[in-house]
């Protein structure tokens, strides 16, 4: 009887063990195939991963809005927004054509000298300013095809 226990307590302390390395070589797959996933992530599609991640996060939207117009209880309008256009330039691009910078400042009804100066005086910015709030049709005419001259919505009650 005692050696019937023996082999039995002999059988079920092998059992353990094949059931311990086991459980233990599991264990040491899993973690090798987590540091595995992890080097392909991090070392391998580093570079497509950041990009993606990028592209989640930096976003430029522009939402351009201007203010509703106002009624009277009565549904007449008391403000009403109307588009006007203001004409900024690129100092770098347009002192290389003075020829249609002279245009532009004739159309605007400005001081050519003075805005010359202004101009190379803040050359190195990329926007400023000559005039705000244009009639839109006023506008178009002065920045018509002219390098370095832009317009810029608004709105104007």
């Amino acid at each position: 009887m005692k050696a019937a226990v023996d082999k039995q307590a002999a059988n079920q302390s092998e059992f353990f063990a094949i059931r311990h390395y086991l459980v233990l070589g599991l264990i040491l797959c899993l973690f090798a195939a987590l540091i595995g996933r992890a080097y392909y992530l991090q070392i391998v599609d580093q570079a497509f991963l950041a990009d993606q991640g990028k592209q989640r996060q930096i976003r430029t939207i522009q939402t351009p809005a201007y203010r509703g117009a106002i009624f009277d209880r009565y549904g007449s309008p008391l403000a009403i927004s109307t588009p006007v256009d203001s004409v900024w330039v690129n100092p770098g691009e347009i002192l290389l054509n003075l020829d249609a910078l002279k245009s532009v400042v004739k159309k605007l009804d400005l001081n050519y000298r003075s805005t010359v100066a202004m101009l190379k005086e803040k050359a190195d910015k990329e926007f400023i300013y000559l005039k705000r709030q244009l009639e839109p049709e006023m506008a178009r005419s002065v920045a018509e095809g002219i390098r370095g001259v832009y317009l810029q919505r608004e709105y104007n009650r």
